[in-house]
């Protein structure tokens, strides 16, 4: 039985974003999820900024991981540590942003196949970061199904400037889009995001 999501009724829900893939958005919607909807962020990669970036917000993970407190966002670099099994066995979801180009595939479905038993039973949502219309799209699903035993969960999230800018900023892209509507819609598409984390995780 899949893991269930708890929610703020003085519980918690667990998100770790995986890809050994840089440049794929990890740490984009990690800064997001913080900014936008308050969850505590840790951060697993050495060379990773968001611990500096969001000092209040983030803890940097050097050695151990710690007992986890509240709605969390594990933001995980691109290597393979007994860190991330641990990130991943306490999870509630697991989120595995990547690129629909080929490269991007391919090195999602190393990270697959190398964590495969700790994602056996795991919910897990795939991001597919700065998306257009291409078949790549769906010769992921075809391969990460393959892997994974079952059919994989997507959203999209379209190829947009305003996300780097919210982080730029170090701002909530929701935040932006209350004083200029130029940011709406990507503050939508994460709001969507939001939501659709919480149902994946809750199936």
């Amino acid at each position: 039985m899949l893991n269930k999501v708890k929610q703020k009724n003085g519980q918690k829900m667990i998100i770790t974003i995986v890809n050994y893939k840089g440049g794929v958005g990890k740490s984009l919607i990690a800064h997001q999820l913080i900014t936008c909807f308050d969850f505590q962020g840790y951060e697993l990669d050495v060379y990773g900024n968001l611990a500096q970036r969001l000092p209040g917000n983030v803890i940097k993970i050097e050695r151990k991981m710690p007992e986890i407190q509240g709605d969390s966002v594990i933001d995980t670099g691109g290597y393979d540590d007994k860190k991330l099994h641990e990130a991943i066995k306490i999870s509630d979801l697991v989120l595995i942003p990547f690129i629909p180009s080929f490269e991007s595939i391919q090195s999602t479905v190393s990270a697959l196949i190398t964590l495969k038993d700790h994602l056996a039973y795991k919910n897990i949502l795939f991001v597919v970061n700065m998306a257009q219309k291409s078949n790549m799209t769906e010769k992921a699903i075809q391969a990460f199904e393959k892997i994974l035993k079952r059919k994989p969960e997507m959203y999209n999230l379209p190829i947009m400037q305003s996300y780097q800018t919210a982080v730029n900023y170090n701002r909530a892209i929701t935040k932006l889009a209350e004083s200029n509507r130029v940011y709406q819609k990507a503050a939508d598409i994460i709001k969507g995001l939001y939501e659709r984390i919480k149902e994946t995780a809750k199936s």
